[in-house]
This record gives C-alpha cells, sequence and structure tokens, in this order.
C-alpha cells in the first residue's frame, strides 16, 4: 500500500519521512545542484545521492535505528556504484541517470530493507529497487524541456566509490519543508558514523 508521503506530519522525531542514501561526491553534486539552480526548482530536494532504502515513515525510535545502521556500517566495505552510461527520462518530468544492481549494492539494499522495514511503514509499498540518481523530478513542462536541452551535455562518469551511506529526513511537507543529513554512516567504521 502506498501513501501520499508528501503530506505525513512530523513524527515525535520532528521528521515526516527518512530515507537512506549514498550521497554522491562534490563535483556531481556541483553539476546536478547547479542544473536544478538554473530550473529554479523549489520543491526540497536531497543533494545529488543514490536512493538506497526508498522513503519509510512511523520509526518508533530513531535512536535504536541509528544504532542498527551504524552497525550494519561498521560490517560494510567501500564499493563503486556504475552509471549505465545514459540519461533516462520518465514522463519528461522525471530525469535520471541509472545506476547499475552490482551484487554491493544490492546487498547493502536487501540489509537495510531487512533492518528498517520491520520497524517502519514504506511510503511507496512494494515495488522493485531500481538504483538510479535522480537530476530532477517533479518539474513543469518549460523546466523539463530547459532541463533536458542542459542535462544532454551531463557527463557524471563511469561512477563513483561509495564509502559511506546517509540517513537523511525530511522536516515538514514535500512542498515546503527541508531535508537534513541525521546521520552519515562511514563503511568499515567502527566509529558509527559522524
Amino acid at each position: 500500500m502506498t501513501v501520499d508521503s508528501a503530506n505525513l506530519p512530523d513524527d515525535r522525531f520532528g521528521y515526516s519521512v527518512y530515507a537512506v542514501v549514498i550521497v554522491a561526491p562534490r563535483e556531481i553534486m556541483q553539476m546536478v545542484g547547479g542544473l536544478r539552480q538554473t530550473l529554479r526548482i523549489t520543491r526540497p530536494m536531497i543533494p545529488a545521492h543514490v536512493t538506497v532504502k526508498g522513503t519509510f515513515y512511523d520509526v518508533p525510535d530513531l535512536d535504536d535505528l541509528r544504532k542498527r545502521l551504524a552497525a550494519l556500517a561498521t560490517r560494510m566495505r567501500s564499493f563503486r556504484l556504475r552509471f549505465d552510461g545514459q540519461q533516462h527520462a520518465n514522463e519528461g518530468r522525471h530525469r535520471f541517470f541509472a545506476v547499475q544492481k552490482t551484487y554491493e549494492l544490492m546487498n547493502l539494499h536487501r540489509d537495510l530493507e531487512s533492518l528498517i522495514g520491520p520497524v517502519s511503514k514504506n511510503a511507496y509499498g512494494d515495488h522493485e529497487y531500481q538504483p538510479h540518481l535522480t537530476i530532477y523530478e517533479r518539474v513543469t513542462e518549460e523546466q523539463a524541456a530547459t532541463g533536458q536541452v542542459i542535462a544532454e551535455f551531463m557527463d557524471p562518469g563511469a561512477g563513483f566509490i561509495a564509502t559511506a551511506f546517509s540517513l537523511m529526513a525530511r522536516k515538514g511537507k514535500a512542498a515546503d519543508g527541508t531535508w537534513v543529513e541525521v546521520q552519515r554512516y562511514a563503511l568499515g567504521s567502527s566509529g558509527g558514523g559522524d
């Protein structure tokens, strides 16, 4: 079952929804962020990233979740994320770089589903995980037309090394809320994150 996660109220921890992502390196963040600024996208978006565990909510114990994520990160090692070499668009208003389903990425996704799924609610119900890095989404037709022209010249390279994952959370509603990084977890680190 899916819910309208755009309008969920903040929980007792001050967040409406959560996601676990691998934040892109600075050069990709700047490239994607620059296009988003050019398009004047006002809807809050997480800076350039690859979602590993999609939007979830109704977390009963945030401290426990953070500890579980830290324990998972200590068992992981850095790995390469690979782009498939093409840009893709859904109905023109969502443009993204597809990410290959590598063994390491899919294992991390499965581990996060096993860890988070039983103690939260998935906003989008059951669906096949399609890793990607969003360039833009939910834009007007005019923004999409401009974005398509500019995005065709964007090249994120072959991929990047994932050295950490981040627990992100949105304060407020999708239209005017703010995404914040709750905690970053270095892969292979016993320190539990930044």
